[in-house]
């Protein structure tokens, strides 16, 4: 999945608390390449779980933008 990130201080990781303590799945593996301070970042997050769905609600419910 693809997890967007305001470029802020604990943001990724909240979405990675949201994605491994709250909705109990663990992250494989997890990138997010360089980009400009200030500008939003995109984590690329692999995730051990066929369907990610319960996991993609949980991360937008707390503000996050998510793609599949």
């Amino acid at each position: 999945i693809e997890v967007a990130l305001p470029d802020r201080a604990g943001e990724l990781a909240r979405a990675m608390r949201i994605i491994g303590e709250d909705q109990g799945v663990n992250v494989c593996s997890l990138m997010v390449p360089p980009g400009k301070a200030g500008e939003q970042r995109v984590a690329i997050v692999q995730v051990a779980t066929i369907d990610p769905r319960h996991v993609i609600e949980a991360l937008e419910a707390a503000g996050f933008e998510v793609g599949w």
